[in-house]
């Protein structure tokens, strides 16, 4: 496997057809990310405990690059859903990583398959 290491990740599921990743076990948001692969749409799921918190979900090629960014403000406390539409970016199918940040505090980073139509 000839894939970088970033320091970053800490709980990569390996199994490319796991139907769902849960972020990093240390996150106390107990966040899942679904489906993987996608082929446009990104669903991020998690349990947010203060009203008014931001969120962030950015997409990385395999190379590092952001391709893609969106925030979310005035999240209400209890479980969210999150849905990023990645159709109108042209994504290649590939291997990206995903992050959720909250608050600005990094609480996972993921691998996601992007596949074909």
């Amino acid at each position: 496997n000839s894939a970088v290491q970033n320091p970053l990740v800490k709980n990569v599921v390996k199994e490319e057809s796991a139907p769902a990743i849960i972020l990093s076990e240390n996150a106390n948001i107990g966040a899942v990310i679904y489906p993987n692969p996608f082929v446009e749409d990104i669903t991020i799921d998690f349990k947010n405990s203060v009203s008014g918190k931001e969120a962030q979900v950015d997409l990385y090629d395999i190379s590092g690059r952001k391709v893609m960014s969106k925030s979310y403000s005035g999240l209400q406390d209890g479980v969210q859903t999150l849905r990023l539409s990645t159709s109108d970016s042209k994504l290649a199918p590939g291997i990206y990583m995903v992050t959720l940040t909250i608050d600005g505090k990094l609480s996972g980073v993921n691998k996601l398959v992007k596949t074909k139509k």
